[in-house]
């Protein structure tokens, strides 16, 4: 048994330290003044879009996955991973409005909650229908 709890706090704690590694990396990409590519703005913007949505689905799910192993019930845990992100990516907004040549946008926020809430939706299926030994 002690022996298992060991490794329930190894696996939490690793979890952690790659949500908190996650975080890190869209900070540093945010802290970008501008990417230097020639892309239209259209192109720009349907990259961008994409962008925020990849890194905010990867934090959910890390986020999901430490909370589950650090002992939070599954819907605490998506309560917990929706609220990081959605917090995260506003604070991630609010930053980007005084690094140079970037801006705050309001489109960008919500991609980053939507995307949080796709992985609480699929995980919520996941747990719903049993498809996994959760």
């Amino acid at each position: 048994m002690f022996h298992r709890q060991k490794k329930n706090n190894f696996r939490a704690a690793l979890l952690w330290l790659l949500v908190i590694s996650w975080l890190t990396f869209i900070f540093c990409l945010s802290a970008q003044p501008s990417f230097p590519v020639n892309f239209t703005v259209n192109e720009y913007q349907i990259i961008s879009s994409w962008a925020h949505i990849a890194l905010y689905v990867i934090l959910a799910f890390l986020v999901v996955e430490a909370a589950v192993a650090s002992g939070i019930n599954r819907r605490q845990a998506l309560v917990v991973a929706l609220a990081v992100c959605a917090i995260y990516g506003a604070s991630d907004e609010w930053h980007q409005f005084f690094v140079p040549g970037r801006e705050a946008s309001l489109n960008d926020w919500l991609l980053d909650t939507i995307a949080a809430l796709l992985v609480v939706f699929f995980y919520a299926f996941i747990y719903r229908f049993k498809l996994v030994d959760c």
